[in-house]
């Protein structure tokens, strides 16, 4: 905190770093920043007072406390205890003539009415907001009592920002098409694109496969139509979203050019991000958004996962070793019942494998009738393989009530996991 960046440091797009000089060239008007703590929206919003900090421009910043020591500026910290709230600031400072104020967050109806204030009246203030997007920014603030007239003269644009780990070039991985993981795969199915790389871990970035971060943005411009839509009270958050065509229209996009580049993993944005990643990565890419994507653990890069039923040990080291490849953690057991107990313990599972074996087809039938008996409860999808030379055993299966779906061996497991894909992304074909 001892060093403040210039626009050019802060990992920004350029594209993202026009939209943000295009809001700084307003003279008054708020320009807001909204993220989670830790979303690096203080060294942003510091990055771009900067851009702007040179003699004969006066600019104060409110803040609590002051993060950032920046000769050039007027830094004051409030102290609410003794009467020097965040509005009753910046109703001092306007006294003082500035042309740029920082106010560090807008958290209730009096900051909000007093920073719109001054931002109708001749200032360009800078302020921090929580909200999950830049859109629903709009939504807020009319919650916290300002009008719709108010706020479409005043709102500048809004920047909704995250922060991804980058990848460690030192070690970083290239992706090979024939053993994505099913996230890689959902990737590539949503754009058309190839991932680059994936994380591997080194001696340079203490074995985590990554090192340093980078900003992911969602940047909402208000245009002349946007500004017609909020002075009208349309300001529910689809409408906008529709509204908004700027480069950086929404946080997985930007996520999903560093995944392209290099610079970051699908897993890390989806982690970030959330599973909204999925949904608005598609409607930026003109794509379905994929309709049943497992959790992820929160402790490993992993997909927990698919339960194989399997007396063949070969095929359950070739599994095992398929997992691994793909980051997708796979738990193996030999009967219904043990079938059980591990989906009962292991909740994260979302798929089953089903290894017949070469054996009498009612010795089969009546093992899946078993097995379904112990797992109905769990509802979940499964595949059952078919000893080769039963032609008959796939017709009596279903009549005996499967409708799971069935290959017969010899199948590898490149076959069984591009089913595993084919449920998660949503392909019936």
């Amino acid at each position: 905190q001892g060093r403040v960046y210039n626009m050019s440091q802060t990992g920004l797009s350029t594209a993202a770093l026009q939209s943000l000089r295009r809001m700084l060239s307003n003279a008054s008007g708020i320009i807001l920043m909204t993220g989670p703590t830790g979303s690096g929206k203080s060294s942003t919003l510091y990055s771009m007072v900067s851009e702007i900090n040179r003699p004969g421009v006066n600019i104060i910043t409110i803040e609590n406390p002051v993060e950032y020591q920046v000769p050039g500026l007027t830094q004051v910290e409030v102290n609410e205890k003794a009467g020097l709230t965040f509005a009753s600031v910046i109703r001092s400072c306007m006294r003082q003539d500035p042309d740029i104020m920082l106010v560090g967050e807008i958290r209730d109806e009096e900051t909000a009415e007093t920073a719109l204030q001054a931002a109708i009246t001749g200032h360009l203030v800078l302020s921090t907001l929580h909200t999950n997007d830049a859109v629903t920014s709009v939504a807020r603030l009319i919650g916290l009592g300002i009008t719709p007239a108010v706020l479409s003269d005043a709102l500048v644009g809004v920047i909704a920002q995250r922060l991804v780990r980058q990848l460690c070039k030192e070690c970083r991985e290239p992706i090979d098409v024939a053993s994505m993981t099913i996230q890689e795969a959902l990737f590539k199915q949503i754009t058309n694109i190839t991932p680059s790389y994936r994380a591997q871990g080194c001696e340079a970035c203490g074995n985590t496969g990554y090192s340093g971060r980078s900003p992911v943005v969602e940047i909402f411009e208000v245009t002349p139509e946007v500004e017609a839509l909020i002075a009208e009270g349309k300001t529910h958050s689809k409408l906008l979203k529709q509204e908004n065509q700027g480069a950086n229209k929404s946080l997985a996009g930007s996520a999903a050019r560093l995944i392209v580049s290099g610079e970051t993993t699908v897993y890390e944005a989806f982690r970030v991000i959330g599973r909204d990643f999925w949904t608005d990565l598609a409607i930026e890419y003109g794509s379905t958004p994929p309709p049943n994507l497992p959790a992820l653990e929160e402790e490993e890069d992993t997909i927990n996962g698919i339960l194989v039923i399997s007396q063949d040990q070969a095929f359950i080291q070739a599994m095992e070793q398929e997992s691994a490849n793909r980051n997708l953690k796979s738990l193996f057991c030999q009967t219904g019942k043990e079938a059980n107990q591990l989906l009962r313990d292991n909740e994260e599972v979302f798929f089953v494998v089903v290894d017949l074996q070469d054996q009498p087809d009612e010795d089969n039938v009546t093992f899946i009738h078993d097995a379904r008996i112990e797992l109905a409860w769990s509802y979940l999808p499964a595949l059952l393989l078919l000893p080769e030379h039963h032609p008959e055993l796939e017709q009596k299966l279903r009549a005996d009530g499967a409708v799971s779906e069935m290959l017969t061996k010899p199948v590898s497991q490149f076959d069984v996991f591009e089913r595993v894909k084919a449920y998660v992304i949503g392909d019936t074909t």
